[in-house]
């Protein structure tokens, strides 16, 4: 439940940045169409929205106690402009101050239910307001008793910006208020709108257990098939735990609907046929025979539906041969096993293959209630490893008949509201592949040596051309030199990476603590409440996101706040060059205009504000890279393009014999061409 109160004052409609050319309201409602565009991709049914329109002649409420649609936003864009064309009211009057305590009323009527609250002011704290004996402490025991989220969206808040006597006190009074006593933040409206473009809202997790068993360790080979046998073992660690989701793919949203001449969207429904081509044998020829005629026109086959309850599991084995699987098959030809998450092994975690991890990860953590044994011996287990710098490799069984995974269980601390835990991170391996085997070269050789033939040989046992071009390098005296770098280009080398250590001026303890938003099963983050750059954890900043999914996101947001300015969303998309004329960027400032992701914007990400930290990075390592690439000799080569040249035509070889008069070769056989043809008496003349 989100209620924005915004200023539409004259103070915010009249007055315009002289960078920007906008006024303060149209560059304080971009964090409400960002918040409200957002909902609607999400769509989801219990979000509720309502707007308090503060104007110069008083305060209007206006709230959906239904499911927030696209309708509804088109309303209250028609509310905020009308609400702006009012300009007459009590002069000195604080409207702003009622209409923040107007909307945290609003709360009130359903404050038992489960809803998260946000109250979101948008001004820019301009003009005379009597500020000196508003008293709003009553509201404070209600923030904090219902976790309301206050959100002060500032216009012209930022530190580089001139601002009057009168602007500065009352930007103090609302930074006191809803900072120091209410617990919310204040943010800067261009600051906010510039990281909502490139940081959008982390996406909610939901804390569903996917498995709940045990982790076991120390069974026996037949434990693993015998479920009876299991849970009798005496000898075996058993600690009762539970699977979370810990990251997920986040999909592209969307729908398929076809819009009527009346302008009304209508779900598109897909649905899949099967059938296959039996040959019609009416006429009594040869079945195969009529196959192979008929194999490519299909003129005497038949299409014969397959209803989906005919299906039937199988097995293909050859192009053509499948084997229909029945249960007493399926039986034979599956391992058994029991739903489980048993250890294996251990391994150290510098050992770890990195590039082994698949599929999307999870939190394993000690069930809620049962023994008061099990999370002390959970904790203790996840704490050895931690000590030992050691993961588990454990076999995992998701439900019985399901496939057998094997997985890692990675140690890890995580902070979860400033509160320390333990838990496990379990990420499946693909080990399903094979290795690939190839020619490496030595790197533990000296800079020069001499090969052994028998190693030679060992190596190129399978690749006879290669055995004998070695063996001519071999007998010519060839020695193989590598190049090593010299001290002086180790030590550049080492002073380019530390130039672009992300976290090399953080003061925070170096704890491998876990401390990442998206990561958490508690918190949800539904409105941006600004991030501070100083602040954030190198996990914080790279927090994986897809960009080209967040472009796409980014498009659709850019659609539904352009669509208010037109009468019908279905005509706006009819347009003609629709992409060209709202979709395409258009920065002057750009040597091209381009609308896919380039070097600059990409360095954008996960950023705060104007600052982009990524892109920065530049700046402290310029000179050193200069200094590495000349003392390497790095050149950028470009391959040169062939010119594909036409090739002239010279005749056929006939041709090409005669032409050649002055050949002394070819005269003789010309002069005997012309004794046995004579070109006139072929034409008859």
């Amino acid at each position: 439940m989100t209620f924005f109160v915004i200023d539409t004052t004259s103070e915010m409609v009249n007055r315009s940045n002289p960078v920007s050319k906008r006024s303060s309201l149209e560059r304080g409602l971009g964090y409400f169409h960002d918040h409200t565009a957002t909902l609607l991709l999400k769509n989801r049914k219990i979000d509720r929205v309502g707007i308090i329109c503060a104007s110069d002649a008083g305060n209007h409420v206006y709230s959906a106690d239904e499911a927030f649609t696209y309708t509804d936003l088109r309303h209250f864009s028609t509310i905020i402009e009308e609400s702006c064309k009012v300009t007459s009211g009590p002069p000195g009057k604080p409207s702003l101050v009622e209409a923040v305590t107007l909307g945290l009323n609003q709360f009130k009527p359903k404050i038992h239910l489960k809803y998260l609250r946000n109250l979101v002011i948008i001004s820019n704290a301009a003009g005379s307001q009597d500020l000196d004996e508003v008293d709003l402490s009553e509201y404070t025991s209600l923030i904090k008793a219902y976790n309301i989220n206050v959100i002060f969206v500032g216009i012209d808040f930022s530190a580089n910006f001139e601002k009057t006597p009168e602007k500065e006190k009352n930007e103090q009074f609302w930074r006191k208020i809803v900072e120091k006593e209410w617990g919310g933040v204040v943010l800067d409206a261009d600051e906010a709108n510039e990281s909502l473009v490139y940081s959008s809202t982390l996406k909610k997790v939901a804390p569903r257990v996917s498995y709940s068993g045990s982790i076991t360790f120390g069974l026996s080979s037949d434990s693993l098939t015998n479920v009876s046998i299991l849970q009798d073992d005496p000898l075996s660690l058993k600690l009762d735990v539970q699977t979370f989701p810990a990251t997920k793919i986040e999909k592209i949203v969307g729908h398929t609907y076809t819009i009527s001449e009346n302008h009304a969207a209508n779900t598109v429904k897909r649905t899949a046929n099967y059938y296959y081509k039996k040959y019609d044998n009416n006429e009594g020829r040869d079945e195969m025979a009529g196959e192979q005629d008929d194999d490519d026109n299909n003129g005497n086959y038949v299409k014969v539906d397959v209803h989906p309850g005919e299906f039937v599991p199988g097995f293909k084995y050859s192009n053509r041969d499948i084997i229909a699987v029945n249960s007493d098959l399926a039986e034979i030809a599956q391992l058994r096993s029991n739903p489980g998450l048993s250890i294996i092994g251990f391994i150290q975690k510098t050992n770890l293959p990195y590039a082994y991890f698949t599929d999307e990860s999870s939190y394993v953590i000690p069930t809620k209630g049962g023994k008061v044994s099990n999370p002390i011996l959970f904790n203790s287990f996840a704490k050895a490893l931690l000590e030992l710098k050691a993961v588990a490799l454990a076999r995992f069984v998701l439900a019985d008949g399901k496939e057998i995974n094997l997985c890692v269980l990675i140690p890890q601390l995580v902070s979860v509201n400033g509160r320390l835990s333990y838990s496990f991170i379990s990420v499946r391996l693909a080990l399903k592949e094979d290795q690939k085997i190839g020619r490496f070269p030595y790197l533990t050789k000296k800079a020069e040596s001499q090969i052994d033939k028998d190693e030679i040989e060992a190596e190129d046992e399978d690749d006879d051309d290669e055995d004998e071009d070695d063996k001519k390098r071999e007998e010519q005296g060839d020695i193989r030199q590598r190049k090593f770098p010299s001290d002086e280009t180790n030590s550049l080398m080492d002073s380019f990476i530390l130039s672009r250590d992300l976290d090399g001026g953080s003061n925070k303890p170096t704890i491998n603590v876990l401390h990442n938003q998206k990561l958490d099963l508690v918190d949800s983050q539904c409105v941006y409440m600004g991030d501070r750059l100083d602040d954030m954890s190198v996990d914080e900043k790279l927090i994986p996101r897809s960009t080209a999914l967040a472009k796409y996101n980014r498009n659709l947001k850019k659609i539904i706040i352009t669509s208010l300015e037109h009468d019908s969303l279905s005509l706006f998309l009819s347009e003609e060059k629709f992409v060209e004329k709202y979709l395409v960027e258009k920065n002057p400032n750009a040597e091209k205009i381009s609308n896919l992701y380039h070097y600059d914007n990409i360095l954008r990400g996960n950023t705060v504000g104007t600052k982009g930290w990524l892109k920065g990075f530049n700046v402290h390592s310029s000179d050193i890279s200069k200094t590495l690439i000349d003392a390497l000799d790095v050149k950028y080569l470009e391959k040169d393009e062939k010119k594909h040249k036409r090739r002239k035509y010279e005749g056929t070889a006939f041709e090409r014999f005669f032409r050649n008069e002055g050949d002394s070769a070819n005269s003789d056989m010309k002069a005997d061409f012309d004794e046995f043809f004579d070109v006139k008496d072929l034409l008859g003349g």
